[in-house]
C-alpha cells in the first residue's frame, strides 16, 4: 500500500480546515416558517448588512404565498433593517438636496429654497444625479448645513451603520417591539443619518430609560433631524422675542423621563406612539416656560380647550392693526398678564399643553372673513379635539399645521385619517408587509409576483392609502400606457368616497393622466366634479382646483383665458370659498397681473372679489383686500 506524501497530506489538511472556516462565515440559511432568533440577528450583524440583505431577499422570493406565513412580518423588519444601515448617508445627503434645490425652467439656473418656501411654478425639480453634483460644491453644503440641519452639525459621512453604532444596533435588531414601531414611524422626509444619529446618543446615555420610554426616544429623533422651521412657532412675533432653545437630544430625553416620573405630566407619555409624542416634544422654549406652564396652567385634560381663553382677547389691537406682537418678550405669562389676538390664544394653549405632556398642535386657517388661528389636542386615546377656539360660522374649511417631523403642512382632515383605528390592526400591518415584500419582488425582476403582491395589499386593507400608492407607483415604473393607472383611480375614488382629502388627490391624478391621453373632456368633467363636490364643505379643496385652473391659463401667457377662468370661478366659489379664494386664486392672479403691466386689469379684478365675496368690515379678509387695493394705487405695483 502506498502512503500520501507528507505534502498531500499537508494540502489535504489545509483543505479542510478552509472548509469549516468558510461553511461558519457563509450566511447560514433562514428559517422563514420560524419567528427570527437572537442568532438570526447575530449572523446579520457579524456578515454584514449588504450581504445579509441580498441574503434575506434570495430567500424572501422564493415564498410561495407571504399571506400564508405569519413570521413573516419580524423577517421583513429584518430586512428593513439591512436594507437601511447597508446605505451611505450620502444617499440622505443627496435626497435632501434634490427637496430643496430647483431648476428655473427658462434659464437652467439652480436655486435653494429653504424649509418655509415651496417651488413657484417657474420651477422645476432636479434629479438625483444633479443633487449629488450641487452637494459637492462647498456653497450649496454651507446653505443646507445652515438652513437645514440641526444646530452644530453638518452633513454626515459614512455608512448608516457606523453612524448607528454597534451597541444600539445591537438592541435594534434584538428588539422586534423597537423596530416594528420604529419603521412605522420614520418618513421618506426624514434624514435618517440624523434620526440613527439621535438614537444612538439617547441609547448610550441611558439604555436602560431608552428601553422603558422607546417611543420617546424614536418621537424626539425624527423631530430633531433638522433645523427648525424658520417661521417657528407663528409668523405674527419677532422671533427674538421667543425664548427658542433647541437642548441636545439626550438632554430632551432626560428632561421627559425625568418630568413623566416626577408625575409632572397630565399623561403617562410611555403609553402613547411616536405619531403622538412627536406634538409633544416640538416643544423649543427655555425649561422656565415649560416650568411655568406646568405651575399655572393645570385645566384637566378633558377640558384643557379652555386654556385658549385664559388670553384676554385684545380687541383693540386689531382696530389698530396691530397683528405682530412686537415689543415685550413673549412668554406664557406676559401673554396671559397683557392679552393677545388668536395666534397669542393658539400659541398660549398649544405650548401650555405640551409642558403639560398633552399632544397639542396650533392650527390656521381661512373662513368666510379671511383668517384665523386655534389650537387643537389629544382629548383621549386616538381622539383630537381639533376645534378649540375656531369659529364655527365662519366656515374654515381646513385648519393646517406643521408637522415638526417633516416641517411640512398638516391639515386637522389629515390628522384624523392618520390617527384611523384601522391602523392599529393587524391588516394594516399584513398590508404594509406586502408592500415590502412587493417592492424586494420587483427588484428581482419578479413583475408578476409583485403585482399580485400588491393586490393582495390593497385587498388586505383597502382603507391603507399607501397600499394604492404603491400599486399605482409600479403600474407608472411597469407600463407606459396609462390606461390601467387610469382604472386604478377610478376604484381608489370609489373606495375614498367618503375621504375628500384623498378623494380629491385620486381625482385630480386622474384629470392629469386623461388629459395627457387626448381626453381633454374626461378630464374637464373630473375637475368640475372636485369643483362642485367640495364647494361646500371643503371649499378649500375646490379652491386648489380653481387655482390650478387659473395658474395653468397664466403659465401659458393666456391672459384672456385666465381672467375668464378667475371669473368663472369667483362666480361658482368665490363667496363660500372666502379667504382661501383670495389667498389661492385672488392674490397671485392680481400679482400675475400686475407684474405683466395689467394694472387695471388687476384694479378690476379686485373690485370684483370685494362686490362678490362682501367682507365684514375690519376683518382680516376686508383688511387683505384693502391692502392689494391700496398697493394697486402704488406706482411700484
Amino acid at each position: 500500500m502506498r502512503s500520501t506524501p507528507r505534502s498531500h497530506l499537508l494540502l489535504l489538511s489545509a483543505l479542510r480546515f478552509a472548509a469549516v472556516f468558510f461553511a461558519v462565515e457563509i450566511l447560514a440559511a433562514f428559517e422563514l416558517r420560524n419567528p427570527p432568533s437572537p442568532e438570526d440577528a447575530e449572523q446579520i450583524f457579524a456578515h454584514g448588512f449588504a450581504e445579509a440583505k441580498k441574503r434575506l431577499e434570495k430567500e424572501l422570493v422564493s415564498v410561495p404565498d407571504p399571506k400564508k406565513i405569519p413570521s413573516l412580518g419580524p423577517w421583513l423588519t429584518l430586512w428593513r433593517w439591512t436594507d437601511l444601515l447597508s446605505r451611505d448617508a450620502a444617499e440622505q445627503n443627496a435626497a435632501l438636496a434634490k427637496r430643496h434645490f430647483f431648476r428655473e425652467k427658462a434659464t437652467g439656473k439652480i436655486y435653494f429654497l429653504p424649509l418655509d418656501q415651496s417651488p413657484p411654478p417657474s420651477l422645476e425639480e432636479i434629479d438625483l444625479s444633479t443633487a449629488r453634483k450641487i452637494i459637492s460644491e462647498a456653497p450649496a453644503r454651507a446653505e443646507m448645513t445652515r438652513a437645514l440641519l440641526p444646530p452644530g452639525t453638518s452633513l454626515p459621512t459614512g455608512s448608516l451603520a457606523s453612524i448607528a453604532g454597534k451597541e444600539f444596533v445591537h438592541h435594534a435588531l434584538r428588539s422586534t417591539t423597537f423596530s416594528t414601531t420604529f419603521f412605522a414611524s420614520i418618513s421618506p422626509r426624514d434624514h435618517l443619518a440624523f434620526v440613527l444619529k439621535n438614537l444612538r446618543t439617547i441609547w448610550e446615555a441611558n439604555p436602560e430609560d431608552f428601553i422603558e420610554f422607546q417611543n420617546l426616544a424614536i418621537a424626539l429623533a425624527v423631530v430633531n433631524d433638522s433645523a427648525l422651521h424658520p417661521s417657528w412657532p407663528h409668523p405674527q412675533v419677532k422671533r427674538d422675542l421667543v425664548a427658542i432653545e433647541v437642548p441636545p437630544v439626550a438632554t430632551q430625553f432626560s428632561r421627559w423621563v425625568n418630568a413623566a416620573r416626577s408625575g409632572q405630566l397630565l399623561l403617562d407619555i410611555r403609553t402613547l406612539p411616536p405619531d403622538q409624542l412627536k406634538f409633544i416634544v416640538d416643544v423649543f422654549v427655555s425649561p422656565s416656560e415649560i416650568a411655568w406652564a406646568r405651575k399655572f396652567v393645570r385645566h384637566p385634560r378633558s377640558r384643557f380647550s379652555r386654556t385658549f381663553d385664559d388670553v384676554r382677547y385684545r380687541e383693540d389691537r386689531i382696530k389698530r392693526g396691530e397683528f405682530i406682537w412686537t415689543t415685550s418678550p413673549y412668554t406664557l405669562e406676559t401673554i396671559r398678564k397683557e392679552g393677545g389676538i388668536c395666534v397669542d390664544q393658539a400659541y398660549f394653549a398649544m405650548l401650555a399643553g405640551k409642558a403639560n405632556g398633552l399632544p397639542t398642535l396650533f392650527f390656521t386657517g381661512q373662513g368666510t372673513d379671511g383668517g384665523h388661528a386655534w389650537f387643537g389636542y389629544l382629548r383621549s386615546e386616538d381622539r383630537w379635539e381639533l376645534n378649540c377656539g375656531r369659529y364655527s360660522q365662519q366656515n374654515y374649511a381646513v385648519g393646517r399645521a406643521l408637522d415638526p417631523q417633516t416641517w411640512q403642512p398638516v391639515s386637522d382632515h389629515e390628522l384624523k385619517l392618520l390617527a384611523a383605528s384601522f391602523r392599529n390592526k393587524p391588516k394594516f400591518t399584513e398590508s404594509m408587509n406586502l408592500i415590502a415584500m412587493a417592492s424586494i419582488l420587483e427588484s428581482a425582476g419578479l413583475i408578476d409576483q409583485a403585482e399580485t403582491t400588491l393586490t393582495q395589499a390593497r385587498q388586505s386593507c383597502p382603507e391603507n392609502p399607501e397600499a394604492w400608492e404603491a400599486s399605482l407607483a409600479f403600474l407608472e415604473r411597469s407600463e407606459p400606457s396609462p390606461a390601467r393607472r387610469i382604472t386604478l383611480h377610478g376604484e381608489a375614488i370609489r373606495r375614498f368616497a367618503s375621504t375628500p382629502d384623498l378623494k380629491v388627490r385620486h381625482q385630480l391624478a386622474l384629470a392629469s393622466l386623461q388629459r395627457a391621453s387626448g381626453d381633454e373632456s374626461s378630464a374637464t368633467k373630473t375637475e368640475s366634479l372636485v369643483l362642485s363636490q367640495n364647494k361646500n364643505k371643503r371649499s378649500d379643496l375646490s379652491v386648489g382646483v380653481a387655482s390650478m385652473k387659473v395658474q395653468t391659463a397664466l403659465d401659458q401667457g393666456d391672459w384672456d383665458k385666465a381672467a375668464l377662468e378667475f371669473y368663472k370661478q369667483l362666480q361658482a366659489i368665490g363667496k363660500v370659498g372666502g379667504g382661501n379664494f383670495v389667498k389661492e386664486v385672488g392674490i397671485p392672479f392680481v400679482h400675475a397681473l400686475a407684474s405683466a403691466g395689467q394694472k387695471q386689469r388687476a384694479k378690476r379684478a379686485i373690485a370684483t372679489m370685494r362686490q362678490k365675496i362682501l367682507p365684514a368690515p375690519n376683518s382680516p379678509l376686508d383688511r387683505a383686500l384693502k391692502e392689494m387695493e391700496d398697493n394697486a394705487q402704488s406706482q411700484d405695483y
